[in-house]
């Protein structure tokens, strides 16, 4: 480079320009340094290459003769705090002893200066080669709101540098060393079916100059039921530590145990925030019927990068037609809680007023797109005409970050993990039809027998008249059957013989429903559903879904229980009279079975098997079942939209090729990794999928 000291040489000797570097090959390049006096030297070596990545690569020449050479670690300093104290670092690295005459403050310092020097280094101090002395800066701000500026001034015999000057600004951020501040302030969770449960996040943050270290948070209720409705829920546990300007994400749920008007309680950290040791944040919730059910009833965007979005998500409102609710409910505005950032869009939504009858639904679009890095939280709000109902809220959650580079990593459980729930219609032409299913049930269980699944099988009815049993309850002694259980095929062969008294009204999604949700879930099926599980849901009937609501709300329901990410955590199968005509032979004895295009379709969108009931050969049919119901993860959703071409899967750390047969496929539509059964990922296995995520408009 010519701004290159003369000094500095390139021996061409052996050196033959232009030459080839083959993969993984290198080339030694010798530069010599004759010095004409005794200054430093700096100087570059230019690499032109035909590379893709860096056409010209760059390398610094920097020398000295024999001398002193007084280096000076930082050049320039901001305090943010009081303390620590900026330690300063004199090196010399010259191959003389240089000699430190002077260290001062440009400004003179003393008695109520902003800085300090602690200590002053001795003047005419020697430094042999190699040889360092440290010394500390002190700042103490007479007015906390106010901005300082300094110098420090290092006199040595450097010749290249007699006097180097250390730059030095100095402005408090905060009133104090721990600032709490809590966003809201009051937690506000709204009207929550008893027995259900609803999270909202609380963002804290560290306004302060040093760390905000939280010693206990606590949970108190200051109404009756306070304490056993809300409960904390963070995965952040103290002692935590939140710096300046940083930031943690507290989850509290609420789960009213009982219908009372109001319940009221209080979340307590107690921290270093001298000015508030015990901050206090208030919590609000009520429970009753619900007239509005939503779907999900919370939404997680995941991560995007900063000025890209998300995939629109849908939220679907329904009006449920609960017998303590108004028949038709008016949908009155539809928008974003204040406080929310618009970093939350609403994509889409009916116009407003809109009248919801019994059954009927809408359905809201939305999307993320943050603008910094960064956890944002916000609220959904659905004003209707139900009293003390309005607004139904849905918590939105997503973070920004710097980076469309992404790593989802999986694991894959040492053993299967999958709930079980017959469906099995107790009406008076099932008797032949629950004898087929007991006596060749063997062929469905022996799947989890050969692949070890930790399984749970319970089986409920259609009837959720609540006559013979409550809606939704399994049934059977014992209810839930798993591999510990005494003989479980025989247990299973005795809890499937529902009998034959039940309503002949069948309804057997909103069946499944029932059990799904409180009081059932957390009472007569308590330690059924299980988070991490698969579920498989079977429908047995000779007759079709009377259930109210519409078949959507069923499949929108089942899907929301393990999250869009997980959506191949849920399956459900059907073995009815199939659409359009049904089928005759059912029962063993020629009884025909209605045609089930409900319990059809949802067999159809949870990707489960679909069988006819009028079988004569029922071990098949469960076994087709058992094959689907069983087994290890195949499919892996990923965390943000993909671009296909950039995708890279590692099993155990091994690349997995792209292959239909052996290896995997991209599904853009689920936005998933799915895995050929050839080479689904064994126990245990760590999955790694690295891609560049898609910025979306």
């Amino acid at each position: 480079d010519s701004s290159s000291s003369s000094d500095f040489k390139i021996v061409k000797q052996g050196l033959q320009l232009p030459f080839t570097l083959n993969p993984k090959q290198e080339k030694e390049i010798t530069v010599e340094y004759s010095p004409s006096d005794a200054k430093e030297d700096s100087g570059k070596i230019i690499v032109t290459s035909n590379a893709g990545n860096k056409g010209k690569a760059t390398i610094l020449l920097e020398a000295a003769s024999r001398g002193c050479n007084l280096e000076v670690s930082p050049r320039s300093h901001r305090f943010r705090a009081p303390k620590p104290p900026l330690t300063v670092n004199l090196i010399n690295a010259g191959n003389e002893s240089c000699t430190l005459k002077k260290v001062s403050l440009k400004s003179g310092g003393g008695a109520g200066a902003a800085f300090a020097l602690l200590p002053t280094p001795a003047p005419n101090q020697t430094i042999v080669p190699n040889g360092r002395i440290d010394f500390l800066v002190n700042f103490n701000p007479p007015d906390s709101n106010k901005e300082y500026k300094d110098v420090v001034l290092i006199e040595s015999t450097d010749p290249d540098e007699p006097t180097i000057e250390l730059e030095i600004i100095g402005k408090v951020d905060g009133k104090q060393e721990c600032e709490l501040k809590a966003t809201p302030r009051r937690v506000v969770f709204g009207l929550v079916g008893v027995g259900r449960s609803k999270k909202l996040s609380v963002s804290l943050s560290n306004e302060g100059w040093g760390d905000c270290k939280i010693s206990s948070l606590n949970i108190a209720g200051t109404k009756p039921g306070g304490n056993n409705a809300f409960q904390l829920a963070s995965r952040v546990q103290p002692p935590i530590t939140i710096s300046s300007g940083s930031n943690v994400r507290l989850e509290v749920a609420y789960t009213p145990p009982q219908e009372l008007p109001g319940y009221e309680g209080t979340l307590t950290i107690a921290s270093n925030d001298k000015a508030n040791p015990s901050y206090t944040i208030q919590l609000n919730g009520s429970s009753g019927t619900l007239c509005l059910e939503l779907v999900p009833s919370s939404m997680d965007f995941g991560s995007s990068k900063f000025g890209c979005s998300t995939p629109t998500r849908k939220i679907q409102v329904f009006n449920l037609g609960a017998a303590k609710c108004q028949k038709s409910i008016s949908i009155t505005k539809i928008g974003l809680a204040t406080g929310t950032t618009p970093e939350f869009r609403i994509m889409s939504a009916p116009p407003v007023p809109k009248t919801l009858n019994a059954g009927e639904s809408i359905v809201i679009g939305m999307s993320y797109k943050p603008k910094t890095v960064g956890v944002d939280t916000g609220t959904l709000e659905i004003e209707n005409n139900v009293q003390g109902q309005s607004p139904v809220t849905v918590p939105l959650v997503g973070e920004g970050v710097s980076t469309d580079e992404q790593k989802d990593v999986f694991k894959q459980l040492q053993r299967p993990l999958t709930d079980i729930m017959f469906v099995v219609d107790d009406s008076c032409s099932m008797g032949d039809d629950q004898k087929s299913l007991a006596k060749n049930f063997q062929s469905f269980i022996n799947w989890a027998v050969r692949l070890n699944v930790d399984y749970q099988i319970m089986v409920t009815t259609t009837d959720v008249t609540g006559r013979r049993a409550p809606a939704g309850c399994a049934r059977g002694n014992p209810k839930i059957v798993t591999p510990q259980t005494p003989s479980p095929i025989a247990a299973f062969q005795a809890n499937v013989r529902v009998g034959i008294s039940g309503s002949a009204s069948e309804l057997g999604l909103e069946a499944a429903y029932r059990a799904l949700i409180p009081p059932a879930s957390t009472g007569c099926n308590k330690g059924f559903f299980r988070k991490a599980a698969s579920l498989s849901m079977i429908f047995v009937s000779d007759e079709k879904d009377q259930s109210k609501q519409q078949v959507q709300f069923y499949i929108s329901f089942f899907r929301s229980l393990k999250g869009f990410r997980n959506l191949d955590l849920i399956r459900a199968s059907v073995v009815v009279g199939p659409p359009p005509s049904g089928c005759r032979g059912s029962g063993g004895g020629g009884g025909f079975a209605q045609s089930s295009p409900r319990y059809w379709q949802v067999a159809k969108d949870l990707k489960g098997v679909q069988e006819s009931i009028c079988s004569s050969n029922w071990s098949a049919t469960l076994s087709n079942i058992g094959s689907i119901t069983f087994g290890y993860r195949t499919q892996f959703f990923l965390s943000r939209q993909a671009d296909p071409k950039t995708l890279k899967v590692k099993v155990n750390g091994t690349t997995v090729k792209k292959s239909a047969q052996d290896g995997w496929q991209y599904d853009a539509t689920n936005n998933s990794v799915n895995f050929s059964k050839s080479s689904i990922p064994p126990p245990g296995a760590t999955v790694q999928i690295e891609y560049k995520a898609i910025c979306l408009p």
